[in-house]
């Protein structure tokens, strides 16, 4: 079946422009991944919207990604991608999405924006989710509790051992542990404290082959700063908050709207990344 790509991440575009040979490494009823040359592409319903490693694509109705099978060739030629023999997409007419997060400069209300962050995530943060301190593994709050000292002191050799700590730590493509380091990264990307460059390759290489290789793979891209469409929203309503303060009521809202979409990634991805980009936003932004 032939596919027209929607949009793809200025990260993986590059691909599309080699010949290039690789497999399916996980196949879900929206999304399958695929390893290529050592990268990862995920091809996702546009229902997904964009994001980092997305290659977004229209499905046709009732159509899922779910039998492809696990192993199965993939490759690349000619910007089409053809996928176990069953889907040709055809890049050629992609809009190109850029997934990087632009760096903010903490203003007078972001306490009370992180703030009300935190309250919608007090409430709505599933009850697996690291998010939440009850029931939540000896390991990983240790781990948690060391990231935010390490930051707050610039101590960069703690933030790894923190990392370490929490690499690979629950189930799942994402482990619950690398999505609270990923949303750290990101905060760590926008805010751009002294030594952001070491903190980024200390969690990085602490991580690297101690969990999975599309774990990794978003790790490396919140690194760079660079999150899905859902992040892109709620940084756009903080910098405008920050600007022109609305109505509470109507700036609320959106604050809400915004955290919600975030929250709504994954079984709990969305949730512990915010814990990790909180936690790091806090730790890091000026007194």
């Amino acid at each position: 079946m032939r596919l027209s790509a929607i949009s793809l991440s200025s990260r993986i575009s590059w691909l599309l422009d080699h010949a290039l040979r690789g497999s399916i490494i996980a196949a879900f009823s929206r999304s399958c991944y695929i390893e290529l040359d050592g990268r990862i592409i995920a091809v996702v319903g546009a229902e997904l919207l964009n994001g980092p490693l997305n290659l977004v694509v229209t499905l046709p109705s009732g159509a899922t990604l779910i039998d492809v099978p696990i192993g199965a060739a993939a490759e690349v030629r000619g910007r089409v991608l053809e996928i176990a023999g069953r889907w040709h997409v055809d890049t050629a007419l992609a809009q190109l999405w850029n997934p990087r997060l632009t760096p903010i400069v903490p203003a007078p209300g972001l306490g009370q924006q992180l703030a009300s962050i935190q309250a919608v995530l007090d409430a709505d943060a599933p009850q697996e989710s690291l998010a939440r301190a009850e029931g939540r593994p000896r390991r990983a709050t240790d781990g948690m509790v060391r990231l935010a000292t390490a930051l707050r002191r610039g101590d960069v050799a703690l933030a790894g051992r923190a990392a370490h700590d929490l690499a690979g730590l629950g189930p799942g493509l994402t482990p619950s542990g690398d999505d609270v380091l990923a949303g750290t990264l990101l905060a760590v990307a926008l805010l751009g404290p002294a030594h952001a460059d070491r903190f980024r390759e200390s969690i990085t290489t602490s991580v690297r082959r101690r969990t999975t290789r599309i774990s990794e793979a978003y790790l490396e891209a919140a690194a760079a700063g660079e999150a899905g469409e859902a992040w892109h929203r709620l940084l756009i309503i903080l910098r405008r908050d920050a600007k022109t303060v609305p109505s509470p009521p109507q700036g609320e809202t959106d604050l809400r709207d915004a955290v919600r979409r975030i929250l709504a990634f994954g079984e709990t991805s969305g949730a512990d990344m915010l814990a990790g980009f909180l936690l790091a936003m806090t730790a890091l932004r000026p007194a």
